[in-house]
């Protein structure tokens, strides 16, 4: 099933949850594209988001998920034969869930929307079905009749044939099937699961970017650079295989979890093979093709139908066998989860401070180290002193802290780089180039307070802060640059 994701408004992430044939993408195009033109998030919102308790938490999500489905719910079908069954099904799920997993939730947050669509999907609370999935398994001809899969000149032998083999009514296993495994969804806290850890892979790259920030200064440059933002990118774009078996495998799970709830509600456990047998009736032919092997390993966010048979069959057989499923499952942990980011962002805080600080003179590593710089000035006869001292171009050793570098040739612009040695970032190359004076002019002989050097390198004089702002939706936890006075 699609699953629509339930977000904080904190986070600023994602909105309101999309139409489930949104949510994912179709190309695996898109998620290229989607690498090298990466969204910001502010560094604010992953501090507030952090702080929260657990219960402050599923408060912001609960009040943003009702916000998102008004329109779904305001759509749905009140008046649905289907409803009274499914509620009654659904309160003995979550008593059952709430049992296994200590979770719970509302059993008449459950809404018919009146589409011909094969789908259902759950928001976190919330669990929707269309109308064209109950059609389909109480009374499949009458679905094809509706979707106009029937063609109205079929002969009678060829209408026979279609009925032998959608020749099931009042499937209500199946159905039974799709809402526990919805319900998974709920009680697994996947849509928290999905959020949380997407903050928390933005708070690794805010760590990355933290030491990326340290190098450039290192380096006596202002900004990483296009190599590293390139590098970011297709890093990015070839972690997202990843991000797809993390979806598929939550749907797994729900597959799992559904079948053990289904058994201690006394119905079919194995009802979920039935119902993929008769949704692969409708199944057209397997696309082919690189297009499509790149397609389903960016894309996919279900398993494919033999491997989720096969789950779905191991599982029957282990709690056939042991009454218990072949692996054990637990709710995601929303409250070590948020701990942990506060820790880890506190970490990153404090490792931007320490560098500002080195940077700008202010502090002093308590432990003297001695770390290898190597210079690379443009052109390369450019005299240059470091603190005052002369020095070679080429690798020299020089202590942790802030340093200033002068760089002066006869025909050329003086220059002034400031930058500082880490303990934790060895073999700095410091490249800059001096500009040529211009033909009929006189070039100073002393070095101005600050000179004109390529590319910029006052990134000393500059501090990362993270710092409230107000973050636009879509924004990239990236270091804030502000000029300290």
């Amino acid at each position: 099933m699609h699953i629509l994701r339930s977000v904080p408004a904190i986070l600023l992430l994602l909105l309101c949850p999309p139409p489930p044939a949104f949510s994912q993408c179709r190309e695996w195009t898109e998620v290229l594209t989607r690498s090298f033109l990466s969204s910001r998030a502010s560094p604010a919102a992953l501090k507030k988001l952090s702080l929260q308790s657990a219960e402050q938490y599923s408060a912001e999500v609960s009040a943003h998920e009702r916000q998102g489905v008004q329109e779904l719910i305001a759509r749905s079908v009140g008046s649905s034969p289907a409803l009274p069954n499914l509620k009654a099904r659904l309160r003995q799920f979550y008593q059952i869930g709430a049992e296994l997993y200590g979770v719970q939730l509302d059993s008449q947050a459950i809404f018919v929307l009146p589409d011909m669509e094969l789908n259902a999907f759950a928001t976190g609370r919330n669990v929707f079905f269309y109308e064209g999935l109950l059609l389909y398994h109480m009374d499949p001809i009458q679905f094809l009749i509706r979707t106009k899969q029937v063609p109205p000149n079929m002969t009678r032998e060829a209408f026979t044939q279609l009925a032998y083999r959608f020749n099931w009514r009042n499937d209500w296993d199946s159905l039974y099937f799709v809402l526990a495994h919805e319900a998974s969804h709920n009680l697994m806290a996947h849509g928290d699961e999905r959020n949380l850890e997407g903050m928390r892979s933005q708070l690794q790259k805010l760590s990355t970017d933290a030491l990326a920030h340290r190098k450039s200064i290192a380096e006596g440059r202002s900004s990483p650079g296009v190599k590293r933002y390139l590098g970011q990118s297709l890093l990015s774009f070839l972690s997202a295989p990843e991000q797809s078996r993390q979806k598929v495998s939550q749907e797994e799970e729900a597959d799992a979890v559904a079948s053990e709830i289904l058994r201690r509600a006394g119905l079919r456990p194995d009802s979920g093979l039935v119902w993929l047998q008769r949704m692969s009736l409708l199944e057209g032919q397997s696309a082919t093709g690189w297009q499509s092997v790149m397609n389903s390993l960016f894309c996919s966010t279900h398993p494919d139908r033999q491997q989720r048979m096969a789950n779905l069959q191991r599982n029957l057989g282990c709690l056939q066998y042991s009454g218990r499923l072949c692996s054990k499952h637990w709710t995601y942990p929303v409250p070590d989860r948020l701990g942990m980011m506060r820790a880890e962002l506190e970490k990153v805080e404090q490792y931007y401070d320490e560098t500002n600080a080195i940077a700008e003179g202010r502090l002093t590593p308590p432990t003297a180290t001695q770390q290898t710089v190597e210079l690379k000035p443009n052109p390369k006869e450019a005299k240059v002193l470091i603190d005052g001292s002369a020095v070679q171009a080429g690798r020299l050793s020089l202590s942790t802290g802030r340093h200033v570098l002068l760089a002066s040739r006869d025909g050329y612009r003086p220059a002034r780089v400031t930058f500082a040695v880490f303990p934790d970032v060895a073999k700095a190359t410091i490249k800059f180039k001096l500009k040529k004076c211009e033909r009929g002019t006189t070039c100073e002989s002393e070095l101005p307070e600050e000179a004109e050097v390529e590319p910029e390198t006052s990134a000393a004089s500059k501090a990362v802060t993270i710092e409230a702002q107000n973050p636009s939706d879509g924004e990239e936890i990236r270091p804030n640059l502000r000029r300290k006075n």
